[in-house]
């Protein structure tokens, strides 16, 4: 998801110098859409449990 959003970044900030303002922020609302229904499209695959696995070792 990270790498995802990251490509939508740079893909608007390289494209933003050709476009007015208003276009900008439309572009970005309707990627920002496709991020969402992208990840609730995919977590359905995903568990809603969690074991979580505790010892010295990974303490703090």
């Amino acid at each position: 998801m990270r790498s995802e959003h990251a490509a939508i970044i740079a893909l608007s900030k390289s494209h933003s110098q050709f476009l007015d303002a208003d276009a900008v922020i439309n572009r970005m609302r309707s990627e920002h859409a496709a991020i969402i229904a992208l990840s609730k499209s995919h977590s359905q695959f995903l568990d809603a449990d969690a074991v979580i696995v505790y010892d010295q070792r990974t303490a703090l």
